[in-house]
């Protein structure tokens, strides 16, 4: 009987050891990229903020776009989308992994512009209707990580939003795959003759080449990567595997495309994430385009809790046509410093 129980304990004690080592370790490795991206004490201040100033504050506004549908999408807005003096909307897009807090410093601060931040189809509280359902979601998770899904759910509401705010500037903005989809979901709706007013894109990856998935994306494909990685970022690597190939699609649209919409792009030189090449290769791939390249060399890729007062100045800049407004407000650190 004691070699049993002793056998048993030893079992739970390899069990939970390495529960704990795996946690550690992809602990450890996500708080140094992000740490290797900003200060410790940047992120350890952002996610205090988020959680004692942004959820739950009564300035932001929540709703679902298809609420009866099984991809129902969840959205927060500032309280100005439907005031007449409010005359631009910017559908903001999130990474990964993200959801529509990623837009917080800005939702809850006056605006003259309208925001609107979603959570993408199978992050937060996109995926409610399969929340009582695991084996249900686990069946969908792969449809929402596929590039040409995300846009079949998005590209509704962004249509169903520019028909009902007519006289509304519609940008698009984003950040990293974020801001990926949206150059995709912009290509698309405009081919099928949907006003869209400009893209305001952050730290995105656009070229297919640079973008292709590399040794750690397959690595943590496997069994074993997947169980060490942990359910959260198995979905955002999901979602690094097939983006080159939704890219190569994407600009073979734009390059078809009659369209002189201003597209602002903005990057990091410092950027250990989406390397800054990208910027560059979407202005050279899309000549005779209105695309504005603005890098910080001294930046990295998380403009969203650092200097999120660039995302909203370039965002005024694109809806007034003044893209020196975007460069100055880039390049204002140096200028102050």
């Amino acid at each position: 009987m004691l070699p049993k129980i002793l056998t048993r304990i030893t079992r739970w004690g390899s069990l939970y050891f390495w529960r704990r080592l795996r946690r550690l370790v992809v602990g450890g490795l996500v708080l140094l990229l992000l740490v290797s991206c900003f200060g410790m004490s940047d992120f350890k201040a952002h996610k205090a903020f988020i959680a004692d100033e942004v959820v739950g504050n009564a300035q932001i506004k929540y709703s679902y776009f298809d609420a009866k549908s099984a991809e129902a999408i969840f959205y927060a807005h500032t309280p100005n989308l439907r005031e007449s003096a409010s005359d631009s909307i910017v559908f903001w897009i999130h990474g990964t992994p993200g959801a529509w807090t990623e837009l917080g410093r800005i939702l809850i601060e006056p605006q003259s512009m309208a925001w609107l931040s979603v959570d993408r189809p199978g992050w937060g509280k996109s995926r409610k209707t399969l929340e009582g359902d695991q084996r249900a979601w686990q069946q969908h998770r792969e449809i929402y990580a596929d590039f040409d899904q995300q846009l079949a759910l998005l590209k509704p509401m962004l249509s169903a939003l520019a028909k009902e705010y007519p006289s509304k500037k519609i940008i698009i903005g984003g950040h990293s795959l974020g801001a990926s989809i949206g150059l995709a979901l912009s290509a698309e709706l405009l081919q099928e003759g949907v006003d869209i007013d400009g893209l305001v894109l952050f730290a995105g990856g656009y070229s297919p080449k640079l973008m292709q998935a590399r040794w750690y994306h397959k690595l943590a494909k496997t069994r074993l990567g997947k169980w060490f990685t942990g359910e959260e970022l198995t979905r955002a690597n999901e979602e690094m595997l097939v983006l080159s190939q939704g890219l190569e699609k994407t600009i073979k649209v734009w390059q078809g495309l009659d369209s002189q919409i201003p597209i602002y792009v903005i990057q990091g030189g410092k950027d250990f994430l989406v390397p800054r090449a990208n910027a560059l290769w979407l202005q050279e791939s899309l000549p005779g385009k209105n695309v504005q390249v603005f890098v910080d060399e001294d930046y990295g890729h998380l403009w969203h809790i650092q200097r999120p007062e660039v995302i909203a100045d370039c965002a005024q800049a694109l809806a007034a046509d003044k893209p020196a407004n975007c460069r100055a407000a880039v390049f204002e650190e140096h200028k102050s410093g």
